[in-house]
């Protein structure tokens, strides 16, 4: 294995295996179960790239979908990020517990996402005899993955200004502080 491979590899997190690449792989596995898409490659580290991306692609729709649906319905309730930031600096487990959450929240995502995939499948197969279908369906697929980034990236630096703003004002109350990484 190249050296560039091995750091590669040394640096995948349990929280990007468990949010990232299962859930990519979950999703792979069934939408070629449960639909004629044939996605897989037959490389491995094709393969396993693709299933990271898709992961992180149903992870944004988890924190962008799920998330936001089950606030409107009032099934969740979220302590603001400075609490969290201090408790995470306090209980090194909030972070475990949080990459939990985060993890069943990705699999309800893998969850929609597949609903999403077998219903697009039964319209696909309305819509195939029209010549303009696959551009059509191409160009809807990027703009869906644009907004889908562009939401993400508003929503992390919304986090990381908390973030900086709490690690700021715990400075200002004790020295020395050093808090784990919390990606969302």
């Amino acid at each position: 294995m190249s050296d560039a491979l091995e750091k590669i590899i040394e640096r995948i997190s349990a929280y990007e295996i468990l949010n990232n690449i299962i859930p990519g792989t979950i999703y792979v596995v069934l939408t070629e179960k449960l639909t004629p898409f044939k996605i897989q490659t037959g490389s491995v580290w094709s393969d396993l790239v693709l299933y990271y991306f898709i992961g992180l692609v149903i992870g944004r729709v988890g924190s962008l979908v799920v998330e936001r649906f089950l606030k409107k319905v009032n099934k969740l309730h979220f302590e603001p990020h400075s609490n969290y930031v201090k408790a995470e600096h306090k209980d090194k487990i909030v972070r475990e517990l949080s990459t939990i959450n985060n993890m069943y929240r990705t699999y309800t995502a893998v969850a929609l996402c597949l609903v999403f995939t077998v219903g697009f499948d039964f319209l696909w197969a309305l819509i195939k005899g029209c010549d303009c279908s696959k551009p059509i369906i191409i160009f809807a697929g990027c703009i869906v993955l644009m907004l889908i980034f562009d939401l993400s990236y508003i929503k992390q630096t919304a986090y990381v200004a908390s973030r900086v703003k709490t690690i700021n004002e715990l400075n200002k109350e004790e020295t020395n502080i050093i808090l784990p990484d919390a990606r969302k």
